[in-house]
């Protein structure tokens, strides 16, 4: 391989490490904007292969969610920027906060603050993802006390916007799977040279 060849190619690698090393520290919407449909789609795959791992010859379901982004908790907001242990008594409180020591207090307290920012309203959602997803309307209280034949769905994910700083973001999910079930959490994800990878995934209620 000639010399030329081989500069050519350790610069391109090297712009590579450039474009994730030096991401900004904080994000324009544009380029949030741009991130957000892979945010979902890693988390929503990651979500269903936990689920219905690959190779066990179970169909992968039709999996609802809801059209709309829902509002980030203010007290999982309160507790990432402070790096505070979760106030929900329900859930076993560990020596750690929430994602440990991963963050800084400069980098929790900009995502915290992304988060905020982002979801002051809701915005309308839709992406492709490695399964079959259909968006619905949120389900409420009222959808329950039909009878089951008159409900589309009663299994469905809801997702907030993802909040960005550097090179992670974070985004809150809820599963909701009957009128007193359901899961609640927040994940973490890294940019790295191959994409968006979760590093962290709290659980923050569960009934």
């Amino acid at each position: 391989m000639s010399h030329r060849r081989l500069v050519a190619i350790a610069l391109s690698g090297l712009s590579c490490l450039v474009i994730v090393a030096c991401a900004p520290s904080t994000w324009d919407e544009a380029r949030a904007a741009a991130n957000d449909d892979a945010i979902y789609r890693v988390v929503l795959d990651s979500t269903m292969r936990e689920m219905i791992p690959t190779g066990t010859g179970e169909v992968q379901p039709l999996v609802a969610v809801t059209d709309k982004t829902v509002a980030v908790d203010q007290k999982v907001l309160e507790s990432l920027a402070r790096r505070a242990n979760l106030p929900d008594p329900m859930l076993p409180k560990g020596p750690d906060p929430l994602f440990g020591d991963r963050l800084s207090t400069t980098e929790r307290r900009r995502l915290a603050s992304s988060l905020r920012d982002r979801n002051r309203e809701s915005h309308p959602i839709a992406f492709q993802a490695a399964i079959k997803v259909v968006f619905v309307i949120p389900v409420t209280l009222a959808d329950f006390e039909q009878p089951r034949t008159f409900r589309t769905y009663d299994d469905s994910y809801e997702f907030s916007r993802p909040g960005y700083t550097g090179r992670y973001a974070a985004v809150e999910m809820a599963h909701h799977c009957g009128l007193l079930c359901g899961s609640g959490r927040i994940v973490l994800l890294q940019l790295r040279r191959d994409g968006w990878h979760i590093v962290e995934d709290s659980v923050l209620w569960m009934s």
